[in-house]
């Protein structure tokens, strides 16, 4: 897991180590030390490194799939939507990653807010595209980001309250549809997933 985070060459790292049944780790004992232990080989390295434990015994977005989660990421970077749980980590990790970089100390959860609502956060995003020869296009053309052939929409049969979302079944159901693998070399189609 470390291996391919060290070769990034980065000064600062913050883990986002997920915990509960959609999450490699199921239980928050297991996930603490696989944070702890991934924290202490970032730092044997020489990085400034941190963890945030996250939940994922529910969805954290509403999309599930490769496109349809970079259009529900640049939505939160918008302002204009996206899962609140997914933006309430978001900000949490960046701001994790100014205090371990000394950018910010009490302030970070500010500094965080408003690099998102100045729109600084999303001018990032389209800097870093860019500088990579990707297409920022995609940032407000979604349709760069995923077009599937078929879509179908799946209703409950009758009205009430949903009381819990299986994580790992939705991630198989992803997965089945392409937008996952299921062993190395599989394919990935970028356009498949669930939006719930």
């Amino acid at each position: 897991i470390m291996s391919k985070k060290l070769a990034l060459g980065c000064d600062v790292l913050v883990l986002d180590v997920k915990v509960g049944s959609g999450a490699f780790m199921k239980t928050l004992p297991e996930a603490r030390l696989l944070a702890e232990t991934m924290v202490r080989i970032g730092k044997a390295a020489g990085i400034k490194t941190a963890a945030l434990l996250t939940d994922m015994n529910e969805p954290l977005g509403y999309a599930v799939g490769n496109g349809l989660e970079v259009a529900e990421a640049v939505d939160i970077l918008k302002g204009r939507g996206g899962s609140p749980r997914l933006r309430q980590v978001s900000l949490a990790l960046c701001a994790a990653m100014l205090r371990a970089a000394g950018l910010a100390g009490e302030n970070a959860d500010e500094l965080a807010e408003e690099a998102l609502a100045s729109g600084a956060a999303l001018g990032r995003l389209r800097a870093m595209i860019e500088a990579q020869g990707g297409d920022a296009r995609a940032l407000d053309d979604y349709s760069l980001l995923y077009a599937p052939k078929f879509k179908k929409t799946v209703c409950a049969p009758e009205t009430g309250f949903l009381a819990q979302i299986d994580t790992a079944r939705v991630g198989r159901a992803a997965m089945l549809l392409g937008a996952g693998r299921e062993k190395l070399g599989d394919a990935v189609d970028k356009s498949a997933g669930l939006l719930m």
